[in-house]
């Protein structure tokens, strides 16, 4: 995941004019696939300065008895526990404050299949789809709705929302075909 901040406490940098864009950099780590595995056993998580380290480790150095650990640096690290409600607070929330003082914001999630990318874009999706599953996406839209009929009654707002898909080198809009980006306007 990878959201637009600017240098406040909350992401927001309010002098005049549009927020300094910077790009964050978050990773959310799934549960391993193997049930017998935990996350202890390959991961390690860490701090240092602004930064969270995740540290991989290699299970299959220790046939060899040379435990091969691998560290990165990224913005924030959500680990297995994180609910969908604390990815939208620490992501979806600035990046809706971002736009609403008049900045841009794009989240790009980016990942092998099955790595959770349409679960946490997204989140579990149909009918029978519980309120607290519900992904980054839908949260931010009706963010953007709610606070525009909060603030902004009376006034007529458009809304422009641009979605694709990268998948094996072929770009796909994720709202069909269309001469311009696709709008959807609120009385």
């Amino acid at each position: 995941m990878a959201d637009i901040e600017a240098g406040s406490e909350n992401g927001l940098d309010h002098d005049e004019g549009p927020p300094t864009p910077i790009i964050n950099v978050f990773i959310r780590v799934r549960p391993p696939a193997d049930s017998g595995q935990r996350v202890q056993d390959l991961l390690a998580f860490g701090e240092e300065d602004d930064t969270t380290l995740i540290t991989i480790r290699d299970p299959h150095s220790h046939a060899t008895n040379a435990l091969q650990e691998y560290s990165y640096a990224f913005d924030r690290v959500f680990q297995p526990s994180v609910t969908q409600a604390e990815i939208q607070e620490n992501v979806g929330l600035p990046m809706l404050e971002h736009v609403f003082d008049g900045g841009m914001a794009c989240m790009l999630s980016y990942g092998q299949t099955n790595s959770g990318k349409s679960y946490t874009v997204f989140g579990e999706m149909g009918k029978d789809a519980a309120e607290d599953e519900r992904g980054v996406v839908p949260r931010v839209v009706e963010g953007v709705f709610d606070r525009i009929k909060g603030e902004h009654s009376g006034t007529k707002v458009e809304v422009t929302l641009s979605m694709v898909e990268v998948h094996m080198d072929q770009v796909r809009d994720i709202f069909g075909v269309q001469s311009s980006p696709a709008t959807a306007s609120r009385p």
